[in-house]
């Protein structure tokens, strides 16, 4: 029985062809007016009651089942990413600056595909099912925690969410035991140093010098000061300084990201950062300004959850043990509220050049994933009473 691919493939068209209309208007952040619109046109045209979360987060729908005693919501991120596209894709970005390199149009479509089956087969259903389209994801504080706060959880027994995931090929879909993402913080640094000629260095204060020594030191924290079986990275992701060849800037910025799985860990790496910055700063007699922001939480698979996937899924969908990740995810916040899984959906064709991870310009979906992806929605709703016990 092939029941959910082939069900699947009856919508697969429209899902690609929402996706492609996404892919190329990207969006940004809370303000999504033309992505918005697609999924409450669709929504309208199904009959599938919905609202938008006072704060903006997003859309919340639902699908009620008459006499269900359970609610479980499925959760699509939206948002694109401000990066240039570089993918050769015949319907890339139309928009400089902007594009879909993470997937959540596909995440979008792929849960509208999914809607409409739903909507079409109400009366199977054993359980209401929650819809929840969510809006900045890629910026913090993440619109998931907004959702979370405007009472989007409210009365649902179980949520997940799926992210396309590039190392994974096509067909399968990826279980992580436990964390599945890490926490991520931000940071950045701005070293006010004391500009001049580029031939008299000693009558400045070079700055650009401290930023790299700075940089530098940074990468020691992990090797040097951080317990090796804890997983951690500090990346530097950008830098400025000047405009002139022979002239040395009066100010440096560069900004960067930490990433890990335990609050110690994660604060350990944060009291070394502020020493590293302020000692060497100091030792170039230099000022400085550092603001340190902290992210989203570690994402974490409820193991009862996983195993209702698995007798969901596993008769159709091929079903694979992966390992976590140090990126991040605001589907944990949601995940903190009610038990549930961050499943991993493999779009990798090296025979399509679909090999690039998230966030690269030259990422590329396979589409034949997005089968695999409504699939997988249809089967946890459709499947979700007959394992809630087991």
């Amino acid at each position: 029985m092939r029941a959910l691919l082939h069900a699947a493939e009856t919508v697969l068209e429209d899902v690609r062809g929402w996706r492609r209309a996404l892919h190329e208007w990207p969006e940004l952040g809370f303000e999504l007016p033309r992505t918005t619109a697609l999924v409450r046109k669709c929504l309208d045209s199904w009959r599938i009651t919905h609202r938008d979360c006072p704060r903006g987060a997003g859309i919340v729908a639902d699908i009620e089942v008459p006499g269900a005693t359970r609610r479980i919501a499925l959760r699509a991120d939206m948002d694109a990413l401000a990066v240039c596209e570089n993918s050769g894709e015949p319907f890339s970005s139309q928009v400089e600056g902007r594009a879909h390199l993470c997937g959540h149009d596909s995440h979008t479509a792929m849960l509208l595909g999914a809607a409409r089956l739903m909507a079409e087969r109400r009366e199977q259903l054993p359980v209401s099912v929650r819809l929840l389209f969510q809006a900045s994801e890629e910026q913090l504080p993440g619109g998931a925690k907004g959702m979370v706060e405007d009472g989007a959880l409210e009365g649902v027994s179980e949520v997940y969410a799926l992210h396309v995931w590039p190392t994974l090929e096509t067909g399968r879909l990826g279980l992580v035991r436990g964390p599945v993402f890490g926490m991520v913080d931000m940071f950045s640094v701005q070293i006010h140093g004391k500009g001049g000629h580029g031939a008299r260095p000693e009558r400045a204060r070079d700055c650009i010098v401290a930023a790299a020594e700075v940089v530098l030191a940074l990468q020691t924290i992990v090797s040097r000061r951080c317990d090796p079986l804890q997983p951690a990275v500090v990346s530097v992701c950008q830098l400025h300084a000047g405009s002139n060849g022979n002239a040395l800037p009066e100010e440096a910025f560069f900004e960067g990201t930490v990433r890990s799985f335990v609050p110690e860990q994660k604060q350990l790496v944060r009291e070394a950062i502020e020493q590293i910055v302020a000692g060497v700063c100091a030792a170039h007699g230099l000022r400085h300004t550092l603001s340190y922001r902290e992210g989203y939480p570690v994402s974490v698979n409820d193991p009862a959850a996983l195993l209702r996937v698995e007798a969901a899924l596993g008769s159709e969908i091929k079903l694979e043990t992966v390992q976590p990740a140090l990126v991040a995810e605001d589907f944990s916040y949601m995940l903190h509220q009610a038990p549930g899984a961050l499943l991993l959906l493999g779009c990798r064709n090296e025979q399509k050049d679909a090999v690039h991870f998230c966030h690269d310009a030259r990422f590329k979906l396979d589409e034949d994933a997005l089968l695999y992806g409504v699939a997988t929605h249809l089967g946890l709703a459709l499947h979700a009473e007959a394992h809630a016990h087991e």
